[in-house]
């Protein structure tokens, strides 16, 4: 006769690591979901400063081109009132 007992107890173990290992796996998908979410965040943040920081230098650019006018029209005044 087939001792089958043992059989059933290997599967029972079997079924029982699959489903502890699916477990550890959703774990890991949900980690790492809410790591993907703040990682999205993050890109997102530095995305929006870079942006910032391209305005602020045109702006500064746009600022320096005046001044740049102001003071090449003060030297034109000032050399045409000299002669």
């Amino acid at each position: 006769m087939t001792d089958y007992s043992n059989s059933s107890n290997d599967g029972a173990f079997v079924q029982s690591s699959y489903s502890s290992k699916e477990e550890n796996c959703l774990k890991s998908i949900q980690t790492l979901e809410v790591e993907k979410e703040k990682i999205s965040a993050s890109l997102e943040l530095v995305k929006t400063k870079l942006e910032m920081q391209n305005s602020l230098l045109e702006q500064y650019n746009e600022n320096k081109n005046f001044l740049t006018k102001i003071l090449n029209f003060q030297q034109i005044w000032i050399f045409s009132s000299l002669t």
